[in-house]
């Protein structure tokens, strides 16, 4: 979650329960909700949904929300599915705003987060739709982002990655840092 103007903002995964069979559901074509509470009290809890995409936005141990220098929030949503960013303006989904991911790299990708630097800048971690999130394929890559100038542009790692669980990378000093190592393989020093 991110707290803002206080407010705090919960990404959402809903799944349903299937009665006949006591199995959880996967649902996926639901549209992207976040819930919002008053924060510190977390009371009057309400729901935002966007009309522009699907699917949940709760993040998968990488953050997926960020609050930029202007108030906005920007939120990564793309498990299983074509990933994008979209903005939340006065505890409101921006329907006129949507930065697909996909569409800016030239192919189908899905994300489970994202690290905001500031200014409109930020690193994607992607994976190849078609080949999934599987540790073997290795088919995670990273993008450095520009929402603000609606840009993205693939980073020349050479390493097969798997990123699915990644947690934390650092900016300090101008730079964003954070350690790779290539799938199943001795990691470089």
């Amino acid at each position: 979650p991110v707290v803002h103007n206080g407010k705090v903002y919960y990404g959402v995964a809903k799944r349903s329960y299937d009665p006949a069979t006591g199995n959880n559901v996967t649902v996926a074509d639901y549209s992207t909700t976040t819930l919002v509470a008053d924060y510190p009290s977390l009371t009057n809890l309400k729901t935002i949904s966007s009309e522009v995409s699907v699917g949940e936005n709760y993040g998968y141990r990488t953050p997926v929300n960020y609050v930029d220098e202007k108030g906005d929030i920007y939120q990564m949503v793309g498990n299983g599915q074509k990933a994008c960013i979209l903005r939340i303006k006065n505890e409101a989904y921006d329907n006129s705003f949507k930065f697909d991911l996909s569409e800016k790299l030239g192919t189908d990708v899905g994300a489970l987060g994202w690290f905001y630097l500031g200014n409109g800048i930020g690193y994607a971690l992607f994976y190849d739709l078609a080949a999934g999130q599987s540790e073997t394929a290795g088919a995670w890559r990273i993008a450095r982002v520009d929402v603000y100038n609606g840009t993205a542009v693939k980073m020349n790692i050479s390493y097969k990655l798997w990123l699915r669980q990644y947690q934390k990378g650092v900016y300090r000093d101008g730079k964003f840092y954070m350690a790779l190592a290539p799938g199943g393989a001795e990691g470089a020093g």
